[in-house]
C-alpha cells in the first residue's frame, strides 16, 4: 500500500495483486485499499496472474516474493515476457533481469552492483508514519508510562491476552494500548476485549491505519517483529520483540 501510494502521488496508474487468502481478512484489506482509491485484485494462482500480465503488459512489474521452488514456473514465464522487473529480496535473479533489486534490511547480502539497492535507507514506510513523525517531537519517558502492544496481523497464539493478564495487575500505574490486527479471529478478539475490561489502564484499538499516532504517544513497545520492528526504529521507540 505504501509503495502504491507513492506511485499514485506521482500520478502513475498502479494496481496491486495478491494471492487470495481468508475471505474475512481479504474483505478488510480490500476496504483499506478502496479507501485510498487503489485497485486491489486477488489471484487464485500463477496461471491467472500470468494471463493478467499477458493482457495488460504493465510498464513495470514490482515483485515481493520469496525464491521458492513453487514460484519457478512464474520466473520461467516472466523470463519470456521481457517485462521491466523490480523486486524486493532476491527472486531468481540468476535467470531474470531485475533492476532494481531492493534489499532494505539491517543485514543480508550486500552488493556494489548498480542494480542493487541495499540497506535501511531503501525501506518504504507508509505516508501516515512519516507524517506523524514529522509533526510530533519524539519524547520518550523512562521509566516508561505508556506501553503499546501489537502482536501482528493475526496473533494465532493469543499472546496479546497473555501479556495483558501478566502485565496489568503488576503495573497499575502504567497505561497499556493494545492493537488488534485485521486477521484476529472472532474468538481471539472477544477474548482480548473480555480481559481488557478487567483493567482500567487498558485501551484496545481496532486495526489501525494511523499507527504513527500510537508510536508517538508510547514510551515502550511490545511486538512480534515483522515490519513493526522497522517502524519502531523509525520512531526511536524502545522495544521488546517476542518471536
Amino acid at each position: 500500500l505504501a509503495l502504491a501510494q507513492c506511485f499514485q502521488k506521482n500520478k502513475v496508474a498502479v494496481e496491486v495483486f495478491s494471492k487470495h487468502f481468508d475471505a474475512q481478512l481479504a474483505e478488510k484489506v480490500c476496504s483499506l485499499y478502496q479507501g485510498h482509491q487503489i485497485k486491489l485484485s486477488f489471484m487464485k494462482g500463477e496461471d491467472e496472474f500470468n494471463q493478467v500480465l499477458t493482457d495488460r503488459r504493465p510498464a513495470l512489474l514490482i515483485l515481493d516474493l520469496e525464491e521458492l521452488p513453487e514460484y519457478r514456473p512464474l520466473a520461467d514465464f516472466l523470463r519470456g515476457t521481457k517485462l521491466n522487473l523490480a523486486c524486493f529480496d532476491d527472486f531468481f535473479s540468476d535467470t531474470l533481469k531485475i533492476d532494481p533489486l531492493i534489499q532494505p534490511f539491517f543485514a543480508g547480502p550486500q552488493s556494489n552492483a548498480s542494480n542493487v539497492l541495499s540497506g535501511l535507507k531503501y525501506f518504504i514506510f507508509r505516508e501516515d508514519l512519516v507524517h506523524a513523525l514529522s509533526n510530533n517531537p519524539i519524547q520518550k519517558k523512562f521509566p516508561p508510562k505508556k506501553i503499546l502492544i501489537t502482536m501482528g496481523g493475526s496473533d494465532p497464539g493469543n499472546i496479546s491476552t497473555s501479556l495483558l493478564e501478566w502485565l496489568c495487575p503488576q503495573n497499575s500505574s502504567m497505561e497499556f494500548s493494545l492493537v488488534i490486527g485485521p486477521g484476529f479471529s472472532r474468538k481471539n478478539r472477544e477474548h482480548v476485549y473480555s480481559v481488557a475490561k478487567k483493567y482500567p489502564n487498558v485501551c484496545v484499538y481496532p486495526p489501525q491505519e494511523k499507527m504513527g499516532d500510537l508510536y508517538v504517544q508510547a514510551d515502550f513497545l511490545i511486538m512480534s517483529g515483522g515490519i513493526t520492528k522497522f517502524e519502531a526504529a523509525l520512531f526511536g521507540l524502545p522495544s521488546l520483540m517476542i518471536a
